[in-house]
């Protein structure tokens, strides 16, 4: 079991300051190097990211990640990172945050910072991938939103909602869906599967009846670059798709009177789809409106890698790991060996945003 011991916010501001502060009130800032090479390069990489679905080299997938950690930290601001990671006692967490304003650098904030690689060096955090690192937890962070710390329960109440349009390509959701059926049985685990077409009427009164801590949904986003927002394809009562905005799921996800906890947003398509970037519009979106965490993926992914990845997913949670230490567990799963079509570009695939007030779900968990 892994327990958070301490937390950093990298923020970033519009004029280039980055400023890492730990919880404990300690801090270090410096200047970006802001370079238009380097900008233009990095989202040259991230559109290739979108569109090739795969064939990638780890060492690629390197050159890109250490170009994205040259373009975010000075290196003041790292050393103060690497020290805080250091000084962990053994079995502590880390957890890094990255928060960009929701202007001006809205095209800084979206790029693919799930690949940040750490380049070879002096420092104890070297030569990895942030986001599969077992002691480094990287997410993204929505500040100052949402309510006071949700206390722990004993049981992870779990809606799963799978949206499937007549008019869009196949979402194949049995994969996931079995996987999630061989964890049934557990006490801490209490997973409801929505039967029928997932209507908007339909998914309100399933949250309604279900009262999830987490929403697990299995279907088509989008993300609209030049509105900056998400759209999520339900079903309309004539079986053709209903685009949602990501403001509209989240009235929908809260007809109870709260937001959940939690939302899984899964896009598993078949080996045809485009790779495009689905929910990482709607994620920031819905932390806003008060859930407490977020993980979506940014691209399509094939039904088998979604189904590992939420395997392991559940089973950290069962281990009593928090959820962003889960998701790095999946990252890791996911780009490894022990999975069929090993893809290294699958570790950051899943993105994790999270609000500063996030807290466990389970009593079991002793690291949220």
């Amino acid at each position: 079991m892994g327990a958070v011991a301490s937390r950093i916010i990298v923020s970033v501001s519009t004029d280039g300051t980055v400023v890492a502060r730990r919880d404990d009130g300690a801090s270090q800032r410096g200047r970006r190097r802001e370079d238009r090479v380097d900008a233009e390069t990095a989202r040259v990489f991230a559109r290739w990211l979108a569109r090739r679905t795969d064939g990638w080299l780890r060492d690629e997938l390197e050159v890109f990640g250490d170009l994205l950690h040259r373009m975010l930290f000075p290196r003041e601001v790292w050393s103060f990172v690497d020290a805080s990671a250091a000084a962990l006692r053994p079995g502590e967490l880390l957890r890094l945050q990255l928060s960009f304003p929701r202007t001006a650098l809205a095209g800084l904030a979206a790029l693919p910072w799930e690949f940040l690689h750490v380049p070879a060096g002096p420092g104890l955090v070297q030569n990895t991938f942030l986001a599969t690192h077992d002691r480094v937890l990287l997410s993204r962070h929505i500040p100052g939103v949402g309510g006071p710390v949700v206390p722990a329960e004993a049981t992870l109440r779990v809606l799963v909602i799978v949206a499937r349009p007549d008019d869009q390509e196949d979402v194949i959701p049995e994969p996931v869906l079995t996987a999630l059926d061989k964890l049934g049985g557990h006490d801490w685990l209490d997973i409801t599967v929505m039967t029928g077409d997932a209507t908007p009427d339909a998914v309100a009164r399933a949250v309604a009846d279900a009262e999830p801590h987490l929403i697990h949904f299995i279907g088509h986003g989008f993300y609209d670059e030049r509105e900056e927002t998400g759209m999520v394809a339900l079903v309309d009562v004539d079986g053709s798709s209903r685009m949602v905005s990501a403001a509209e799921l989240t009235d929908l996800c809260t007809v109870a009177g709260a937001a959940p906890r939690m939302v899984l947003l899964e896009s598993c398509h078949g080996a045809t789809a485009e790779a495009r970037g689905t929910f990482s519009g709607t994620a920031p979106q819905l932390v806003r409106a008060g859930t407490r965490l977020v993980v979506a993926m940014q691209y399509a992914v094939k039904p088998e890698i979604a189904a590992a990845f939420s395997t392991e997913l559940y089973a950290a949670l069962a281990d009593g790991l928090p959820m962003d230490a889960a998701v790095q567990r999946g990252r890791r799963l996911i780009a490894s060996a022990r999975v069929t079509d090993q893809d290294p570009r699958m570790l950051g695939v899943p993105l994790v945003y999270l609000q500063n007030n996030y807290g466990s779900v389970l009593t079991t968990n002793g690291g949220g």
